[in-house]
């Protein structure tokens, strides 16, 4: 290690993690004096909202007072963020939590003072570039941050366990011991923040609501899941798989009409990077989505899966975070890349756990066989590997739910 990676690491071991320790016990203190805490929670987009859970628990006691700031990633477009800020909007008024749309100059300066004195902010994600300098986690300081890892981490990165936010905030919920395990490795204060209670999709996957999603069908028809990621022209991600899939994937679509119907769940930032990219544009690119969504046995989906992977009989994808959410499902997963050697080369042991469960394809040959033999015909040798890693990593601690240990972790530091 050279010398000015060793002193930022001892300063945050040494003197931040501890004036910052002195902080949060100062607001706590403080809360308990009040009897009760403002709580904020940034919601960014419906598929990566993570915290359903421990926002329903705190809406029903009184010593919490919770408001959403609904504010849309940087990189969005005009017409993403008006469509994005209309579904959360929507989706926390039937939750019947007050929302805040920040992408407005009046709602912007309503939600900077709402988390100015704010004492619990929870972020959805550790990126400082996501929210614009005001949101910015640097500028609360002062406040009790908490964040919950908005995908199952399968990648032992800086980024994953090692950014300002990690090292800030008061409470990492992590997924399971071996990424508390990384923490301690990777990040500069060393995992002092981190309490591990499962990964908050486990509450929605394991009690997904009766509320049927997929396209009503002529016939009984196997239900395929297909999820691109969104970083198709991305160096070392080897996740391009979009450009080669497009076309090929609605033609599928059309052949196995009588015996498969297609959900097509593109990461959410996939519309953008193709809005942006060269040999598509917007106007190809909204003309693509729309084919998914009008053709008899295929749907797009744009919210949030619970229901949709627990209706499902497979998926195929190249998504990080799929690697371990599908695997709530039990069922069989394929997933795809050109090189596939490099795309899981720099994933943790976790990941690569992970991705022993999955069926592996790299062309068109390898996805009809996936369709044929293990979706249609069942041959399926790994499915005793998926219930065995279901049943080691994905079941939540402690017999509760995520949000449960969450909600309970929080009550018992600062109330108890």
């Amino acid at each position: 290690m050279t010398i000015q990676p060793l002193l930022r690491t001892l300063y945050y071991r040494c003197w931040k993690t501890w004036r910052q320790r002195v902080i949060h016990d100062k607001r706590i203190i403080d809360i308990r004096k009040r009897g009760r805490a403002e709580v904020v929670f940034l919601a960014t987009n419906l598929p990566m909202w993570r915290y359903d859970g421990v926002l329903r628990l705190m809406l029903t006691d009184n010593r919490f007072v919770c408001t959403v700031v609904v504010h849309p990633v940087s990189n969005y477009s005009e017409d993403e963020t008006r469509r994005n800020n209309e579904v959360l909007h929507t989706y926390f008024q039937e939750f019947g939590v007050h929302c805040i749309l920040a992408s407005t100059p009046e709602g912007m300066q309503s939600a900077l003072a709402t988390m100015k004195r704010a004492d619990i902010i929870f972020y959805p994600q550790p990126y400082g570039d996501l929210y614009g300098n005001q949101l910015d986690n640097r500028n609360y300081r002062k406040q009790l941050l908490c964040y919950v890892p908005y995908g199952v981490c399968t990648f032992s990165t800086q980024w994953a366990f090692n950014t300002a936010l990690h090292n800030q905030a008061w409470r990492i919920y992590c997924e399971s011991e071996f990424h508390r395990g990384e923490s301690r490795r990777l990040a500069f204060n060393k995992g002092a923040n981190v309490v591990v209670v499962g990964t908050p999709l486990a509450d929605a996957f394991l009690h997904p609501s009766d509320k049927m999603v997929w396209k009503p069908q002529e016939c009984k028809k196997k239900r395929i899941i297909w999820a691109p990621h969104f970083s198709i022209s991305a160096e070392g991600l080897h996740r391009n798989g979009f450009l080669w899939m497009a076309e090929l994937m609605l033609e599928l679509a059309k052949s196995y009409a009588d015996s498969i119907q297609f959900a097509f769940k593109p990461h959410p930032r996939l519309l953008s990077m193709l809005y942006e990219h060269p040999e598509w544009g917007v106007q190809r690119a909204n003309d693509y989505y729309e084919r998914w969504a009008s053709m008899p046995n295929t749907q797009y989906e744009s919210g949030a899966y619970a229901e949709l992977f627990a209706q499902s009989d497979a998926m195929i994808h190249d998504c990080g975070s799929f690697t371990v959410e599908y695997l709530f499902s039990r069922n069989p997963v394929m997933f795809v890349s050109s090189d596939v050697t490099s795309a899981i080369g720099a994933v943790n042991d976790f990941g690569r756990q992970a991705f022993q469960q999955h069926y592996i394809g790299s062309n068109a040959d390898d996805i009809k066989h996936f369709l044929d033999d293990v979706v249609l015909f069942g041959q399926d040798p790994k499915r005793e590997g998926r219930e065995a890693f279901f049943n080691t990593y994905l079941l939540p601690p402690g017999g509760v739910s995520v949000g449960q240990n969450i909600y309970q972790d929080i009550v018992s530091s600062i109330f108890a």
